[in-house]
């Protein structure tokens, strides 16, 4: 806190997550366009993470369509 100014304080973490965020875009954007670029690495980790992950989204997608179901029946009840 600076002083007794709470605004202040807010304030000045307010620029600083922005100035970090603001590096943060600049590397990642630099990097992004700068050579080499290993096309078969992203490709093995995108292969990776969608084989890893299928059966969490399988999973939750069951799991939202039991909850659709319980929540829809009532009102598909009432029209037949």
């Amino acid at each position: 806190m600076v002083g007794n100014f709470p605004i202040a304080a807010n304030l000045i973490s307010f620029f600083t997550e922005i100035g970090a965020l603001s590096h943060f875009a600049g590397r990642f954007f630099k990097e992004l366009f700068s050579r080499p670029f290993e096309f078969r690495e992203f490709l093995r980790q995108c292969y990776q993470m969608g084989n890893k992950s299928l059966v969490l989204v399988g999973i939750t997608g069951f799991i939202l369509g039991l909850v659709f179901t319980l929540q829809s029946r009532p009102t598909l009840l009432e029209f037949g």
